[in-house]
């Protein structure tokens, strides 16, 4: 089964941010980087405050507690801004990029900017649908997003995803080989 769509610059960025999302590590370390930017915050009020230690401290701590509410936003508009610059780098433009998706009962292929990438159904660790997209997330953090879009019928769609999620529980079934070989 084969279908293709032109993804914008957009699209890219929203497939990073899903990878992202899904990162056990990232999400480590924007809590180290949460909890340092707070004791900052802490720090700083405490030490520049004038009064009593319990005033200061208590003063410090709502300050820093405001922080945990506040920077992940400011997190989020930068992370998004960085991804685009970045995206716009690695493809050379604003898009649109045509992208084929391919099924197979192998696996899944994917062409885009002169590039093809095949994963195993046994590679993939997930297949979600949201309200735009069938995403298959893979096992070492990438991602194949397969837009709506690229569809000319809800029949079609299903039918796509339900070759795939056949061929996803097969591999989950499938005994795996031993480390090594």
């Amino acid at each position: 089964m084969r279908v293709q769509f032109d993804a914008t610059l957009d699209d890219f960025v929203d497939v990073m941010s899903r990878c992202l999302a899904r990162s056990g590590k990232l999400r480590s370390w924007r809590l180290d980087w949460l909890s340092t930017q707070c004791f900052i915050v802490w720090l700083a009020i405490y030490a520049l405050l004038p009064g009593s230690t319990g005033k200061r401290t208590l003063i410090a701590v709502i300050g820093a507690a405001i922080g945990v509410c506040i920077f992940p936003f400011f997190n989020r508009s930068s992370q998004i801004r960085r991804l685009r610059e970045m995206t716009r780098e690695q493809i050379g433009s604003d898009g649109p990029v045509p992208i084929l998706v391919e099924l197979s009962e192998q696996g899944i292929s994917t062409k885009q900017l002169k590039t093809q990438i095949f994963h195993e159904w046994s590679r993939v660790a997930a297949i979600e649908e949201t309200d735009d997209s069938i995403d298959f997330f893979m096992h070492d953090g990438s991602a194949t997003i397969v837009r709506k879009r690229a569809f000319t019928s809800a029949e079609e769609k299903d039918e796509f995803l339900k070759f795939a999620q056949k061929h996803f529980e097969a591999a989950r079934q499938a005994p795996s080989f031993p480390k090594g070989t």
